[in-house]
């Protein structure tokens, strides 16, 4: 019984790290997240780069789930700084965006993140 149980829980754990292994890290500019996240799949995580970006239009879009969904986030947190007349349109699922910092920015039409 004792042996079952070793042998059901060591393949779970070889599951588990085959999985984590498969997911992919991305390390690229804010305006090239859009690109990147048309081939990932569910747990990759995108960085995006340290910098001030202005006047962007970005729209990103993901089929992932909560298990495993896309992550971008900055890859310092807080150094990612997006102004001007810039917006965020987040579609699809499993998305999740995090560290991104908008500072002193507007839109003419709509809002900054949608």
């Amino acid at each position: 019984m004792v042996r079952r149980c070793f042998f059901a829980f060591m393949l779970m754990l070889m599951c588990a790290v085959v999985n984590s292994l498969s997911a992919e890290n991305h390390n690229v500019s804010l305006t090239d997240v859009s690109e990147v996240l048309k081939t990932c799949s569910p747990g990759d995580t995108v960085f995006v780069k340290d910098g001030v970006y202005k006047d962007v239009i970005l729209k990103w879009s993901a089929d992932a789930d909560a298990e495993n969904p896309v992550v971008v986030i900055a890859e310092n947190k807080g150094q990612v700084i997006i102004g001007g007349n810039s917006q965020l349109k987040i579609y699809g699922k499993g998305l999740v965006v995090s560290s991104l910092v908008f500072r002193e920015g507007q839109v003419a039409k709509g809002t900054v993140i949608e």
